[in-house]
């Protein structure tokens, strides 16, 4: 039988190979566009679909260099005509922070999400005065740029200096229908008497469709020293009056700013919201709403927030911060949540240094008032449940909610970490869950660990896993002290698995702040278990994905598991609780030694598994942030950490302690 040759495809064929390449491995669909021209001419819509600019910074001759450059080359390649998605991002905006679009995010609804989610809310958004024309017209370039893209869908904007009037009159001129999705957000002038003309015309704007804003002290202070705290008033009035076409607003709240706002008197606030803000005339009617950085979630502001937009309409909640119990209850007897089907719930107690007996019994209040607004609900499309004490039945929540559920993000509580048979419950009252955030202790690879991943297997629908891996050590937390004392501190119990070696006191030197503990002391084997428990590498990542897999099956109705993103966490709140905040140990050795890593089935027979380190960038920002302040100038460890380090892994002849280790095999 004669060979087909890609030339010979047909169109159909060609079109289907496009679209699942696109969804599943796009450098896979610039090499399947390689291979003639044909196949090049249908991969185009999909290759150019979405351009991004990233400035190192925001001066004009970066910003002109970098918007022409990309203007003349759609313009020489004739494909600006494609283009759906455009990205401008600065680095003065959001750091390092600068994500390579992956598969899964490439279509639209996934990239919308990524876009806004991914970027932490800018509040020093600096203004672009009315009276500058030359502040206006630095900007020109990329208005050039975007009247040059007919077919723009979405505009995503995070840059230093707010949203320039050349760039909003380029797209109500050439794409009016074009949605702005605004990550830096800032009204400046609401201590006047009158709105500046180019912000009303920005909130006014029927293409604004996102705003992300940050609620805390922009440094604008008023002559008796007070931060402008009418911002909150202008945010409720933009949201139920001024915007036309909202439909996200992703907010950071403050506890004490937020009660001022509401309880100042008028006469403190001069500028044109005076007194509006009492008697909004309408609501308005967002589709998603996030108050997901609030630093705590009291009845009022949701109050407020039920008062300014209508709560029926929403389709995504995120309750990101503690929320106390009456807010729960108001959210589930008052607010008819009729449309909504993504909802993410954060149930840890606030505030975090309470007591224990205190913290756990308003955790067990928290969650009877969370459950309850749970069962209130239609069942949903999506849920994130952070904060969630196993020690309370996730049963009834999921007999409601889980058969609808695709996408579920689980942060279990510190002290109550997930088990395997948790899990197990999980992913049988969960038969359609595709996407799986979720959080697991770790035990130094244990057989109660691997339980665990086996267990993750049980979701039979399941194809991207996100895996948090905690470093938090339970047992020193909630430790129950030996009777032995070391330099006049308790020092921890013996566990039953350690060594002679393990069993001694260990000598910890203060960190480069003086920092030390008088509460605890540990031995050998508690500091072996930290270093075991941060050593995730890539044969570790590669067995968990062959667990998931293996666990599985060879059930028909079972999904392959195509990608599983590990990350380590939770290390800082064990050390920080027993006062060791900012000690070498626990803030230096596992920051250099941690990695994020994603698995990937490959494509192809008998390719099997790609594993890749995604945060090369972060981690060498980490090392070289190290050795300008940790103890180790010249990469060496500690003289008192050096004999636990290589009890582990002994020394290789020139290899730095930073890349001489490994993780350890898992009990199977």
């Amino acid at each position: 039988m004669a060979r087909m040759s890609f030339d010979r495809l047909p169109t159909e064929i060609v079109s289907m190979i496009l679209i699942d390449l696109d969804s599943v491995d796009p450098s896979g669909l610039l090499a399947f566009a390689c291979t003639n021209k044909a196949h090049f001419a249908a991969a185009v819509p999909r290759l150019y679909k979405t351009v991004r600019i990233w400035l190192e910074d925001e001066s004009p001759a970066t910003i002109s260099e970098k918007a022409n450059q990309l203007l003349e080359n759609l313009t020489r390649r004739e494909v600006s005509q494609h283009v759906r998605f455009f990205i401008l991002d600065s680095q003065k905006a959001i750091g390092n922070k600068k994500v390579a679009l992956t598969a899964k995010h490439r279509e639209h609804d996934s990239l919308s999400s990524q876009m806004v989610n991914r970027v932490p809310i800018v509040f020093r958004v600096r203004r672009i005065p009315t009276d500058n024309p030359h502040a206006n017209d630095v900007w020109r370039p990329v208005a050039n740029l975007v009247r040059a893209l007919p077919g723009l869908v979405d505009f995503f904007y995070t840059a230093e200096y707010q949203f320039a009037p050349c760039l909003l009159e380029a797209m109500h001129e050439s794409t009016p229908k074009c949605r702005l999705w605004l990550n830096t957000f800032k009204l400046h002038s609401l201590r006047d008497s009158e709105l500046d003309p180019h912000e009303l015309a920005l909130v006014t704007s029927r293409c604004l469709h996102s705003i992300k804003y940050d609620g805390e002290d922009d440094g604008n202070r008023g002559r008796d020293g007070r931060r402008p705290f009418n911002d909150w008033k202008g945010i409720y009035h933009v949201v139920a009056e001024l915007a036309p076409t909202l439909q996200n607003a992703y907010m950071r709240c403050y506890l004490n700013s937020h009660r001022i706002v509401l309880a100042n008197e008028e006469s403190r606030n001069p500028g044109f919201l005076n007194g509006w803000y009492k008697k909004p005339a309408k609501k308005g009617s967002l589709q998603s709403l996030n108050i997901g950085d609030s630093d705590f979630i009291d009845v009022k502001l949701v109050t407020e927030w039920d008062a300014h937009t209508d709560f029926p309409a929403l389709s995504s909640l995120v309750l990101g911060g503690p929320i106390d119990e009456a807010a729960l209850i108001y959210l589930a007897s008052t607010c008819k949540l009729s449309s909504l089907k993504h909802l993410t719930l954060n149930l840890n107690p606030y505030p975090r240094h309470l007591e224990p007996n205190v913290r756990r019994r308003e955790l067990t209040t928290a969650h009877q008032s969370g459950i309850q607004f749970l069962l209130s609900l239609r069942p949903l499309a999506s849920l994130t449940l952070k904060g969630w004490n196993n020690s309370h039945s996730i049963t009834p929540v999921l007999s409601l909610h889980g058969r609808t559920l695709t996408r579920l993000v689980i942060e279990p509580y510190k002290e109550n970490p997930l088990t395997a048979s948790d899990i197990t419950t999980m992913a049988l009252l969960c038969p359609s869950v595709q996407e799986l955030d979720i959080t697991i202790a770790r035990s130094q690879g244990d057989s109660f660990e691997v339980e665990k991943y086996r267990s993750l297997g049980k979701f039979r629908a399941l194809r991207d896993l996100t895996l948090r891996l905690d470093l938090t050590d339970i047992k020193l937390l909630l430790p129950e002290l030996d009777e032995d004392t070391h330099n006049g501190v308790p020092v921890t119990p013996i566990q039953p698995f350690f060594d002679e070696f393990d069993i001694k006191p260990c000598e910890i030197s203060p960190g480069p702040n003086g920092s030390v503990c008088n509460r605890l002391s540990f031995r050998n084997g508690d500091i072996r278990q930290m270093l075991v428990n941060a050593a995730i590498d890539e044969a570790l990542v590669k067995r968990i994905f062959q667990i998931v897999e293996e666990s599985k099956g060879t059930n028909s109705s079972a999904r392959s598991l195509q990608s599983l993103e590990v990350s380590p966490c939770g290390k800082t709140e064990t050390w920080d609780t027993l006062g060791y905040n900012g000690h070498v140990l626990f803030d230096g050795v596992p920051m250099a030694m941690e990695r994020t890593w994603l698995a990937t089935r490959a494509l192809g027979v008998g390719v099997g598994i790609e594993v890749v380190q995604t945060d090369v960038a972060a981690m060498k920002g980490r090392l070289a942030y190290q050795k300008s302040f940790w103890e180790w100038r010249d990469d060496r460890l500690p003289a008192w950490l050096w004999p636990t380090f290589r009890h582990l892994w002994p020394t290789k002849n020139g290899v730095s302690w930073q890349d001489d280790w490994h993780s350890l095999p898992l009990a199977e």
